[in-house]
Order: structure tokens, then C-alpha cells, then sequence
């Protein structure tokens, strides 16, 4: 490996690095507020990038997490793709009723790009 790819790679180490201790901070954040005083900005603004959960499956995740985690998110979405989106930000150590809003708002981002991009 030539000396320009181990400084890549150190560097693209170094950057997944980086984003992990801003995201374990944001979710910190948001874990010592009270839910109440949590803005939608401050749900939308938080984001994983591909982590050691992301290739998970939603088997592989529900064995990972308290059964009461399972049964309090299979409520919330009906959706498996929710669920398992759910189940990562609890993962990364989200508490789960703020995981399950952050999942709702970004279904909710989601929803209000795709109606702003259809045709009028």
C-alpha cells in the first residue's frame, strides 16, 4: 500500500472517528433534556452515518435491545423499516421514547421533501 492510501484511509479513520464522538455528544444532549423542551430541529439535525448498527438486521437489532424497547416500538410503527430504524438510535444509546421521536420526525422530513418534489 502506497504511502497516499494509508493517509487516506488514516484520514477517513479519523473523520468516522470524529463523526462517532459528535453524534455519542448530540444524542448526550438530547438524553439529559427533558422531551418536552425538545424542538423538531433538534431531532432533524441529529444524524448516524454508517456505524456498526447500520448493517443489522431487524432480527440481528431486536436481540440486541430489552424486550420492553421491542414491544414499545413495534407499537409505535407499524413499519419493520421504522422499527429497525427505531431500534439503532436506541443502539447508539438514544433513550427510546426519544428514538421513537426521532424516527417520527424523520418520516416526517421524509414526507415533506417528497411532497415539495411532486409535480404542481
Amino acid at each position: 500500500m502506497s504511502k497516499k492510501n494509508r493517509r487516506g484511509d488514516l484520514l477517513q479513520s479519523f473523520d468516522a472517528e470524529i463523526a462517532r464522538d459528535m453524534r455519542s455528544m448530540d444524542i448526550e444532549n438530547l438524553n439529559s433534556s427533558p422531551i418536552e423542551t425538545l424542538r423538531f430541529s433538534d431531532f432533524a439535525g441529529l444524524k448516524s452515518g454508517r456505524d456498526e448498527f447500520s448493517p443489522l438486521s431487524l432480527e440481528q437489532l431486536r436481540e440486541r435491545v430489552t424486550a420492553i424497547d421491542v414491544e414499545k416500538v413495534s407499537e409505535s410503527f407499524p413499519d419493520l423499516k421504522s422499527q429497525a430504524n427505531c431500534l439503532r438510535w436506541i443502539l447508539r444509546g438514544l433513550d427510546t421514547d426519544k428514538a421513537i421521536r426521532k424516527v417520527k420526525t424523520d418520516a416526517e422530513v421524509s414526507a415533506n421533501s417528497a411532497y415539495s418534489r411532486r409535480p404542481k
